[in-house]
Formats: C-alpha cells, structure tokens, sequence
C-alpha cells in the first residue's frame, strides 16, 4: 500500500483484524443464544410444571378459660351436655374467629333492658402446621443469583428487573418500565413464590363435637380400698371377694357439630365477578368455643380436620373393581368417617356412637392417569396380552374382560375407557368424588400443650421421661400406686398428631426461563421498531426508499458500512431513546466514522510517501 518504512498500513490491517474478530464472536454468540432459546423453549414442554415433593403435617391444641358475657335466662335442669344455645353461641364465635369473607362479625348491640352474666367458657385452639422435608431450594439459588446480578448491574449504572420484583416505575426509564410491564401486565403471568404452608391446600374445614363424662379421677377417689387382711388364720381353701370393678362412665353427645371453613380462591370484594387468593401463611388456627363442664365431669372435643391438596395436575381416584383386578395394594384399608350426627330410625332415636379413643389418619390413594396408564400397560405387558400380528390390539384375559366388558380393545382407546366405565374417578373439589384427607384428633384438657396437668420432664421414681406424644413410658404405669386398675382407665391421647403426605410444588424453572425469554423477546422488539421509525423519518427527507431499506439491511448484517450508512445510522439512534438499540447504533456510527478517517489517513500517508520516494530517486540519480 504504501513504503515499508509506514506503520500506518500496519496499524489499520490490525485494526481490521480486530473488527473481523469482534464479527466473529458476535456470530457465535448469537448462534449459541439460538440454539439455547430453542432449548429452553423445548424444556418448557417437557418437564412438569410441578415437582412432587413430601409435606409433615403437625397438629396440637391449646386449650383456655375465657369469660363471655350471656343474657339471664330463667333457670333450667342441669345436664352433663351443655345444651343446644350454647353449641349454637360457640359456633357462631368459631365461625368470626375464622371469617375469611370480609363480612362484618362484630358482636350485635346488647339492649340496655337485657340484663348479662359472666360466664366461663372453654376456648380450644386447634393449630395445623407444615413444612416441606425438602425446601424450596430452587427460590433460594435463584435469590442468591438476583442479588449478584443486581449488584453487578448498580455498578454499571443500570436497573436488573426480574418476575418476582414488585417495584415502582417511578425512577425507571422507558425501556425499563417497557420491559416490567411486559413482564407482567401483557403476559399476565403471577410470579411464581415460594409457598408457606396454607396455599399447599384449596379448601381445609374443622368440624368440632363436644362430649362429655363423669371424670374417672372423682370415681376414683370414691374408691377407698381397705386395709388387706393377714393370711395368718385364714382357710386357704375360701375364695376372697373379688375387689368391685370401678363404673366407666360413657360419653354422651347432643349432636351438635360446629364447622369451620377456608378457601383458598374467594371472590373479590371489589369485582364481585372475579376471585383472589387467599393470604398464604404458615399454620392454621380453628378456634371453638363450648361450655365450661360442670364440676366432677369432662369434656372431649372430637375435631374432624379435611384437608383438600392443591393438584398441579388432575389426580383420579381408581375404583374399587380397578384395584382388585390390577392395584391391590390402592384397595382403602378403612371407611372415611362419617358425620357425628344421630340417625332416625323407625321413629326412634338411635343411641350416639361412641366418641374416637385416639387420632386417626385417612389419606386417600390417588393417582394421575399417566399413572394408571402406566399400571395398565405393566399389566397387560406382563402377561403378554398385547396381539402378536396388531401390536395395537390387546386381547382381554377373564380379568380385563370383565372389567372393561370387551374381548379386545385398542390401545389409543384404553384413556377414553377408564373414564367411560369410572374405574378411575376425577378428584374435583366440592363434588361427590372430592377425595380429602381425613384427620381425627382428640382434643382433652390434660393433653394440651399448655396443660399442667401432663407429666413433662423426667420422672422421678422410674428416671425416665415422657415420650413426645405426650405418653408416660410403661415402666411408670406399672409402678402407678392408683387404686384404679390399669386396664380401665383411658389412656391420655396423643397430644400431637403427625403425618406426611405427597404435594405438587409448582417449579420455578418455567416462570424463570419466560422470564429469560420475555428479555430476549424485548431486546429484538426494540431493534425491529427502532428500525421501522427510522425508516419513516429518513423517508420524511424524501430519500430514496429501495436506497434506505438497502442500507437498513446492511447495518442488520453488519457489512460494508461507510459514511453514506450515518443519517441512517443517526435516525435509528433518534428512534431508541435509553435503549441497548440506541447504544449500538451510536457505536456503529463511531466505527463507521473512524474507520473512513483511516482510510482518508491512510491514503494521504501514501501520497506522502510517494511524494518522498519520487524526491529520494531524484536525488540518486
């Protein structure tokens, strides 16, 4: 280009070189980000929007003396059970203590005529509370991300919006605001948070019944037993008396069951037409109210706690033919209970059942019918059932016959077939086949947690100590001085109920990686609508439309740009304020102008030289 002795042609073939270079990763990188996009978006159709993980369940009370005030009534008979306007007045607190409706429960206006009392009254607290086994680590490695990547963007001066971010746009620039509305307003997609414990569950409802008994400990003490005769002198042949058994007394009920409810999908009290979430938190308190138990008796709350799971995906519950013939282990080892209330029957009223002895737990068997296609196909695979000439037939053994009432069936239609004949039910909530877990637990005053009347610590005679379900250890019952025998006293319940049971989790991957592609989505809305308003400038100036798309297609591509490229260049800028569009098209106009500046250097350096070189062979010769 010039002579050997100008490091100019040097310096802009290495600059060239470095622009090349610069093309380069720029090419690769955008091959990789496509590539990856397509990934991503593949990984959203196949991975589960919910991962299935393991809840413990725990569940105890408190119980409470609280003072009420009630109007004088004239006075009636007095009864073990506390009557019906009682039961009637502890729902009616139960039921404000749970209001979640938004109603207003404040107590009526008492006349001044209407004389009142104070009473004591029992108050129970039912707690139910939760935690994941294993935690929501995916929230805590995405959090531990933001903050790097937020603390890296306040170093260069930038905002770092994500989908869980609820800020103010009021200190946002346009592209910013641009990009959190996007985010969230034209998807319409909710962040997808870490859940505490109450949105694990759709609906939860606590229904209490009171019953009641002579105390044990007053028959006891009633019971004093003599001082034991010498055998000295005594026939041995004769038969002492035996000792009289101690009356157990039963339970009695009047019926009445309070019930509470909550629900996790209300309607809006704003917008009446549509319906909001709950407040998620971390337990649940059902609080019942019931009439201090006269003097010498006690009391049981018998609680019926319905726990209805969220599904993350339709869950069906097989039937009882579908478990005989394929499932037996799903077959239900025991009846769900039924409602404390007594039943008519020939115009008699049947005696009331009698109260639980202890907690139980009913978890129901359910499935999803990729599941039960799954079983199916294990079924018939195992005992080659499938047709050897139409690997799509499958010809019925007496078993499958009998439960689908064909002889051979096609393997599409298997779906269609569970659902046609019931053997799998869908679990819908607030239907017949609604399939909740069951709880009873057995409320009683020395088996609260802040009852005094229960042995915690270590025992003093024995050195053991009491179990966690609130149980003395058998050595300590054994060397029990009560006059009451062992086997006819009642055994304290447990005083904390406990059980694990499966959940979905909703993933976080999905709203991220959305999240991730609603970005990229707004960097190339904002090239292709830059782009569009600088065309319609430029093309205000009355330049050649063929000559400006040409160009725009050039700058999209990155080749050959020269001078004639910076009105373009300049209008597209013009038409990007704040944006990355903007910064990119100042930066090419830059490059633009330096690398024509190096052109026009260069060539006057040979001129120069040549001027130089002409001079020097002059001379010589």
């Amino acid at each position: 280009m010039a002579s050997s002795r100008s490091r100019l042609p040097e310096i802009f073939d290495s600059y060239q070189k470095s622009l090349q270079k610069i093309d380069a990763i720029e090419r690769q990188l955008e091959e990789k980000v496509t590539e990856k996009r397509h990934r991503a978006i593949n990984l959203l159709d196949e991975i589960p929007s919910y991962r299935k993980s393991t809840l413990r369940l725990y569940i105890s009370h408190h119980s409470d003396l609280e003072t009420a005030e009630v109007p004088i009534s004239p006075p009636v008979s007095a009864t073990p059970v506390a009557n019906e306007n009682a039961n009637a007045n502890a729902i009616t607190n139960a039921n404000a203590n749970a209001n979640v409706e938004g109603t207003d429960t404040s107590p009526a206006a008492v006349p001044n005529e209407i004389k009142t009392k104070e009473v004591k009254k029992n108050k129970w607290n039912i707690e139910i509370e939760g935690r994941l086994l294993i935690g929501h680590k995916d929230h805590e490695a995405a959090e531990l991300l933001e903050k790097s990547a937020k603390v890296l963007a306040k170093k260069e001066g930038r905002s770092y919006v994500t989908q869980s971010d609820v800020t103010s746009d009021a200190n946002m620039t346009s592209r910013e605001r641009a990009a959190t509305r996007f985010m969230h307003d034209r998807e319409g997609e909710d962040p997808v948070l870490p859940i505490k414990f109450a949105h694990f569950f759709d609906r939860v409802s606590v229904s209490f019944q009171t019953y009641q008994k002579k105390s044990e400990l007053k028959n006891a003490a009633s019971f004093t037993p003599g001082k034991p005769r010498s055998k000295r002198g005594t026939n041995p042949s004769r038969k002492q008396a035996p000792t009289p058994p101690v009356r157990k007394e039963n339970y009695t009920t009047n019926g009445v069951v309070s019930s509470l409810f909550w629900n996790r999908q209300r309607n809006n009290p704003s917008n009446p037409s549509s319906v909001q979430n709950a407040l998620d938190t971390n337990a649940y308190h059902a609080i019942y109210n019931d009439d201090l138990e006269p003097e010498g008796y006690e009391n049981k709350i018998i609680a019926t706690i319905r726990l209805h799971r969220r599904w993350q995906e339709q869950r069906y519950r097989p039937s009882n033919a579908f478990c005989i013939a394929l499932l037996p282990s799903f077959l239900p080892k025991k009846q769900l209970p039924t409602a404390m209330t007594n039943h008519p029957t020939n115009g008699v009223q049947a005696p009331p059942p009698p109260p639980p002895v202890s907690n139980d737990i009913n978890v129901p068997s359910l499935m999803t019918i990729d599941d039960g296609l799954q079983f199916f196909h294990h079924y018939i695979k195992k005992n080659n059932l499938l047709d050897a000439n139409d690997l799509s037939t499958v010809n019925n053994n007496p078993v499958l016959e009998e439960l689908f009432g064909c002889k051979t069936m096609n393997v599409s239609s298997i779906q269609s077939l569970f659902l046609s004949r019931k053997l799998m039910v869908p679990s819908i909530l607030g239907t017949a086949e609604d399939c909740p877990i069951v709880l009873t637990y057995v409320m009683k005053k020395e088996n609260a947690t802040n009852s005094k009347n229960r042995t915690d610590g270590k025992d003093a005679d024995s050195g053991s100590s009491t179990d966690m379900m609130g149980e003395s250890s058998p050595k300590r019952r054994r060397m029990s001085t009560s006059p009451v025998p062992q086997e006819d006293v009642e055994e304290p319940t447990a005083n904390l109920l406990s059980c694990d049971i499966d959940i979905d989790v909703p993933h976080l991957y999905h709203g991220r990686t959305r999240d991730i592609l609603r970005r990229i989505k707004i960097r190339e809305y904002e090239y292709t609508s830059c782009r569009t308003k600088a065309l319609r400038t430029v093309e205000y100036s009355r330049a050649n439309e063929d000559i400006i798309k040409e160009r725009l297609e050039n700058i999209v591509k990155g080749k050959a740009l020269t001078s004639n490229h910076l009105p373009v260049l300049a209008a597209l800028a013009k038409a990007a304020p704040d944006s990355e569009a903007r910064k990119a098209a100042h930066f090419d106009a830059k490059t633009t102008l330096l690398v024509d500046r190096l052109v026009e250097h260069s060539q006057k350096a040979k001129s120069c030289w040549d001027i130089i070189d002409n001079c020097l062979s002059m001379q010589n010769k």
